[in-house]
């Protein structure tokens, strides 16, 4: 389960150091067997380190374990560090960030669900309600705030709204995306998925249905395709029209 090499002496140096002292600082509880490994929540398996000490510990275990099951485990234990909560204050340094998401990064290397594992995870997340669902944006906006926005959006074109700048910022766009492929490249919907899409476009006006006429070109009975790729669209100007 272990290699007897030098990182698991200094690993059980920290462990004995720890057990054989008191500490009234920050400390945080440590399983010396990995409970992955078959260790238990016993007082014998537990050592309070201080976060320095903790972190130092999980990356010792990814140099002295034997079976690549377990270093994977020990790795991923490691890469949690990057994480925080109320009950532990680790304010990392940027070596110490990079060793832990390297970390993190080789667990997840080559890693496979099975089935069964997929189906457990499916049946976990039903019926849990999404952190963010009815939440829009990343801070809440006051009445005068939303006015402002209201404003400032509704009822205007890209031009309109950012003027001079309107030009930089599509070609900004364009080469962020250029050589880049569709994010559908190469999937395909499943038939259930495909029937819930087909139920909700139901009675939507799509690209092939037929419309009034085109505000660009005069056309009588003319589709939606037709409006956005117009050819009098580019000689006329956007600027003139406010089409939705």
């Amino acid at each position: 389960m272990f290699i007897e090499n030098k990182y698991k002496k200094w690993y059980d140096m920290i462990i004995a150091n720890a057990k054989n002292r008191e500490y009234e600082g920050y400390v945080e509880r440590h399983h010396i067997i990995p409970r992955c490994m078959g260790g238990t929540n016993d007082t014998e398996n537990i050592a309070e380190l201080t976060a320095r000490e903790h972190f130092v510990c999980h990356w010792l275990l990814t140099k002295c374990v034997s079976k690549i099951f377990y270093r994977k485990k020990m790795q991923n234990a490691l890469g949690k560090f990057v994480q925080c909560s109320r009950y532990q204050e680790r304010n990392l340094t940027s070596r110490q960030y990079e060793i832990a998401r390297k970390a993190i990064s080789e667990a997840n290397k080559n890693r496979f669900y099975s089935e069964e594992t997929r189906k457990i995870m499916s049946e976990k997340s039903k019926g849990r309600t999404p952190w963010n669902k009815g939440l829009k944006g990343s801070q809440k906006c006051s009445d005068e705030k939303k006015a402002l926005l209201s404003e400032l959006y509704i009822g205007k074109t890209f031009d309109e709204r950012f003027g001079e700048k309107a030009t930089l910022i599509k070609e900004k766009i364009s080469e962020t995306k250029t050589g880049k492929p569709s994010g559908m490249l190469g999937k395909t919907h499943s038939p259930d998925t495909r029937k819930r899409i087909s139920e909700n476009n139901k009675g939507k006006r799509g690209p092939q249905q037929r419309t009034d006429s085109c505000p660009f070109c005069s056309k009588e009975n003319v589709t939606a395709r037709h409006i956005k790729f117009c050819q009098q669209k580019n000689w006329i100007g956007k600027n003139n029209f406010n089409y939705t």
